[in-house]
């Protein structure tokens, strides 16, 4: 099982999944993607060739890293000072 990040919508009929660990992008039915599936959401997918022959969401890794993107929001907005001089 790899880890698939569901990156966007392309030509408003295909679902592009970033499989990083294989440096793989694949195009897939939007259909074909569990109920509810949007942008931003991880799955597990098993890959067989060029194909994703099962898929499922990942919950859990979703939430945790929607957690970790607000953090690091967070972080940055605490950062007001420029680090640049002015003139």
């Amino acid at each position: 099982m790899y880890s698939a990040y569901f990156d966007r919508i392309a030509n408003h009929d295909q679902a592009v999944l970033l499989v990083e660990s294989l440096q793989k992008d694949f195009l897939l039915s939007p259909s074909s993607l569990p109920e509810g599936s949007e942008p931003g959401n991880w799955f597990l997918v098993e890959v067989q060739g060029n194909n994703i022959t099962s898929i499922q969401l990942d919950e859990e890794k979703t939430q945790q890293m929607e957690i970790e993107i607000q953090n690091r929001l967070t972080r940055l907005q605490s950062r007001k000072k420029s680090r640049f001089k002015k003139r």
